[in-house]
């Protein structure tokens, strides 16, 4: 995934679908993609985000689901996102903001 990121221009990319990939991270290039607005990450084994995921900010959906994640850096600056997957995740409703 990061070298289709790195070398690729998806200035035009809406939707970004890699779930059940086994992956363990995503690279920060992902979140210079303006015009995304679906993003599904769901059932990978992800433990953290990029910093800049808050800067996404065209996104509307976003699936995080079944993944290792603790925390959420960002996301509660995606005020466009209107649907969240981030169930089956360990700890990550503590101290987030999300009910």
């Amino acid at each position: 995934m990061t070298n289709c990121l790195s070398c690729c221009s998806l200035t035009k990319l809406q939707t970004l679908e890699c779930r059940e990939n086994l992956l363990q991270t995503i690279p920060h290039t992902l979140c210079s993609i303006s015009v995304l607005e679906q993003l599904d990450l769901g059932n990978n084994e992800l433990e953290d985000l990029p910093e800049s995921i808050h800067t996404l900010a065209g996104l509307r959906e976003l699936w995080l689901d079944g993944n290792h994640l603790t925390t959420l850096p960002g996301v509660s600056k995606l005020y466009n996102v209107g649907f969240y997957s981030i169930v089956f995740n360990r700890g990550i409703f503590e101290g987030t903001g999300f009910h």
